[in-house]
């Protein structure tokens, strides 16, 4: 019989980065990098774990959610998102 072990990129309790919408002055939508802490993980439909992040929402390990500020603003440059403010 085979055996299916999935390796997690990070455990409950663990603080990671993600990005969310923000309303800016003026009315503006900007989208700033967030820290939260993991409170839940899960499998889609599809088999591809999301992640529940406090503050941030529910969030893909790698695409938008990473493990330093620096690796969720540099994921907002590469989508265009140079707009964003820091929080």
């Amino acid at each position: 019989m085979a055996e299916h072990v999935a390796h997690l990129p990070c455990k409950i309790g663990d603080k990671l980065w993600g990005f969310k919408r923000r309303m800016a002055a003026g009315g503006k939508q900007v989208f700033i990098a967030q820290e939260g802490e993991v409170t839940s993980m899960f499998f889609d439909r599809n088999m591809e774990l999301i992640l529940v992040l406090a503050k941030v929402g529910h969030r893909r390990f790698g695409e938008s959610a990473f493990y330093t500020r620096e690796e969720a603003e540099k994921a907002l440059k590469g989508v265009g998102y140079d707009n964003r403010e820091s929080n």
